[in-house]
C-alpha cells in the first residue's frame, strides 16, 4: 500500500513541477509582453493562486494527452517547454500510472490468491472433519501470516500444512493421511 501512495504522490509532484514550470515560461519571456499564455488565458490580473491552479491544470491536461486547447502556448518559450513537458512529462506520467495500476492488480491478485486458500482451506476442514479448536488456530496463524505478507504462495493441501507449526501439521497429516 506504500508503495501506491508513493506512485499517487509522484504523479502529483510531476503535475507539480510541470505546472510550476509551465507557469515561469511567462516571467521569463524576455520582454513579458503580452505575448504569453496566462494573457490569453485572461488571467493577467487574477491571484497567485488562479494562475498555479490553471498551470496545475494545463500540466495535468498535457501530461493526460487530453489536450483540450483552451490553454496553448503563444511564444517560443512556452512552446519549447511544451514541447518538453509532451515528450518528458508525458512518459513520466504514463511510466507512473502504468506503476500504479500494477500495484494495484498485484494487490488483487494476492488478495485472490489468498481468498482461494481460505477456500482450500474450507473444503479440507469439511471434507475431512477438522476439530474446530484446530481450525481456530489454523485460520488465525494463516491471517497473521498474511497480515505479515509472508503468505503469498499459491498452495495445494501439502505446502498448507508445511506452513503449519509442527503440532498442528503433524495432527493435521494425520488426519489427512
Amino acid at each position: 500500500m506504500s508503495h501506491i501512495v508513493k506512485t499517487l504522490s509522484l504523479l502529483v509532484y510531476t503535475l507539480h513541477v510541470s505546472g510550476c514550470f509551465w507557469y515561469a515560461t511567462t516571467s521569463a519571456n524576455s520582454n513579458y509582453s503580452l505575448d504569453n499564455w496566462v494573457y490569453g488565458a485572461g488571467l493577467l490580473d487574477a491571484s497567485m493562486f488562479s494562475k498555479y491552479l490553471a498551470s496545475l491544470y494545463w500540466a495535468t491536461v498535457t501530461c493526460t494527452t487530453v489536450g483540450y486547447g483552451d490553454i496553448t502556448p503563444t511564444n517560443n518559450m512556452e512552446l519549447i517547454w511544451a514541447m518538453s513537458i509532451i515528450v518528458i512529462g508525458v512518459s513520466l506520467f504514463s511510466y507512473q500510472l502504468s506503476d500504479l495500476s500494477s500495484n494495484f492488480a498485484d494487490m488483487l491478485s494476492k488478495k485472490h490468491k489468498f481468498a482461494k486458500q481460505l477456500d482450500l482451506f474450507d473444503t479440507m476442514i469439511k471434507q475431512f472433519e477438522i476439530n474446530p479448536l484446530s481450525i481456530m488456530e489454523i485460520k488465525e496463524y494463516f491471517i497473521d501470516k498474511a497480515k505479515q505478507k509472508s503468505y503469498d504462495k499459491n498452495q495445494e493441501i501439502l505446502s498448507v500444512i508445511s506452513h503449519l507449526p509442527s503440532t498442528l501439521g503433524a495432527q493435521l497429516s494425520h488426519v489427512l493421511f
